[in-house]
């Protein structure tokens, strides 16, 4: 019995725990998008165009997005919701554009280490530390994307 605790306590010092982040990191597949009352128009039509970090001009990738929540459907909500598959990766910058009417530029991605402790040990894990909507900076520890409607530019 000392062995196997003796070899489990030498397994546990031996890890190492820290975790590197790394350039990019792939969000949830989550957008929310909150403010989203009656004045707003009902979703139709979604895509994101995603750019180098370096070049608004040239897109790389056009996802056309078909699963979203209208917060008309829901109850007492006023977020509009879109599920994108797991797509957005940190290096690079998008365009979300809604009826080809309303756009957010999302860019500037920062990652960061939070830390979560556990029974045994600290984890580190790799987060979204900020990024930003349209020139506006937003700050959160989470790997989703969400802002309020006001951020967006009517085209």
């Amino acid at each position: 019995m000392k062995r196997v605790l003796f070899l489990f306590l030498i397994t546990v010092v031996s890890c190492n725990f820290d975790k590197k982040c790394k350039d990019s990191i792939t969000l949830n597949s989550d957008i929310f998008i909150y403010g989203w009352d009656k004045n707003h128009a009902t979703i139709k039509k979604a895509v994101i165009y995603e750019y180098k970090k370096t070049d608004y001009k040239n897109e790389l990738n056009s996802h056309l997005i078909n699963d979203f929540v209208n917060p008309f459907v829901v109850s007492n909500k006023d977020e509009l919701h879109l599920r994108t598959s797991g797509l957005l990766k940190t290096k690079y910058n998008y365009k979300l554009v809604l009826n080809d009417t309303l756009i957010f530029k999302i860019s500037d991605f920062e990652i960061g280490n939070i830390e979560r402790g556990t029974a045994v040990t600290v984890q580190k894990y790799c987060v979204m530390k900020s990024y930003k909507v349209n020139g506006n900076n937003i700050s959160q520890k989470s790997n989703h994307l969400q802002f309020d409607s006001s951020l967006g530019i009517v085209k």
